[in-house]
């Protein structure tokens, strides 16, 4: 039994960031199902996405990325390997304030770029991802896309592998030359730590006028801290995926963000549309049991044991999976805070 007297107080955080969201779940998600999306199943995430909040959602890669295909033994990729604007320019229509993304990778091309077609199908931020000796053909198709009105994201790739004087030379290049509106790092390699983060994102904030993204990958477990160390420290623009789905351990997770965000006071965020799309997932692989975010919510609103156990244990009663249990949880919160024991008619 939970004691009557105790009452449950979230261990807030005056540091925890609220960046900007952006949602790869589509796009760098392709890679744990093949590439093989279909367009019903799009449609059903990016509604799941729009529902919970998301305000910046990226489709998938466009004109190709026949290079990619070769590295990662990918076979007969669908359509976000190549992202149709006719598709682009419905989702758009259906959803005008969200800001849709598109991925290009320079060496993956398989035709020439039509920045005013892409345009006028609504997207509004393409990212191109960079090396140093993808130069020339940045340099061709950048200024083209910012001639078409297209804002520009330029994502350093494999940024683990850069000194930090060869990261600010880097992005004092891209900046000067490219004028891109956001620079994003990618941590390809899943290899940077907090502290290090912390350390660039400072530096770079204090020498970049352009905005700051970061894209975590999850190897050692790490997505969720890096993304915090990187927002606290100056990346206003935070990459997620929903389950962390992605390359290989996959990313940082959408909706593990999201509910830390409500429960540190931030509600742009509903949970329970995620769990949507984590169903529609689940047709193309088994989802582990791990990703329970009843677990997840015990720890955002500092629950003890015994009223971990009670908030299962009604979950099992109502006959609702954890994750459902979790997002009614977040919803009556204000309203259970003052009275644990009313968990069972506000769940």
């Amino acid at each position: 039994m939970v004691p009557e007297f105790f009452r449950p107080q979230i261990n807030h955080n005056p540091l925890f960031p609220n960046p900007t969201l952006l949602d790869v779940t589509l796009r760098d998600g392709s890679f744990a199902v093949n590439f093989q999306w279909q367009e019903s199943s799009i449609r059903r995430i990016v509604r799941a996405l729009v529902q919970a909040g998301f305000s910046f959602i990226e489709l998938g890669y466009y004109g190709g990325m026949s290079d990619l295909q070769k590295i990662h033994g990918i076979d007969s990729p669908g359509i976000t390997s190549d992202f149709p604007l006719s598709l682009a320019q419905e989702l758009t229509s259906e959803y005008p304030d969200v800001n849709f993304a598109l991925m290009i990778h320079p060496t993956g091309l398989n035709k020439n770029p039509d920045f005013e077609k892409i345009k006028q199908s609504g997207i509004s931020l393409l990212r191109f991802v960079y090396l140093p000796n993808w130069w020339e053909q940045l340099e061709k198709h950048i200024p083209a896309a910012r001639a078409a009105g297209l804002s520009i994201s330029i994502n350093l790739v494999c940024s683990s592998r850069y000194s930090q004087d060869e990261l600010e030379a880097n992005c004092d290049k891209l900046v000067k030359k490219l004028s891109p509106n956001l620079i994003y790092l990618a941590d390809t390699c899943s290899a940077f730590y907090p502290s290090q983060l912390k350390a660039i994102y400072s530096h770079l904030r204090s020498i970049i006028e352009v905005p700051l993204g970061f894209h975590a990958h999850d190897f050692l477990s790490l997505a969720f801290a890096n993304s915090l160390a990187a927002a606290q420290s100056g990346a206003t623009y935070i990459d997620s995926s929903i389950l962390g789905l992605g390359r290989s351990a996959g990313n940082l997770r959408s909706e593990l963000w999201c509910l830390s965000a409500i429960a540190q006071g931030y509600q742009d965020y509903h949970l329970e549309p995620l769990l949507t799309a984590i169903a529609e997932i689940g047709k193309y692989k088994s989802i582990p049991q791990a990703e329970d975010l009843l677990f997840q919510t015990v720890g955002a609103y500092n629950l003890i044991p015994p009223e971990d156990e009670l908030l299962h244990e009604i979950a099992q009663d109502r006959g609702f999976t954890n994750s459902l249990a979790a997002s009614r949880f977040t919803q009556n919160w204000s309203k259970i805070q003052k009275n644990f024991q009313s968990l069972h008619q506000l769940l």
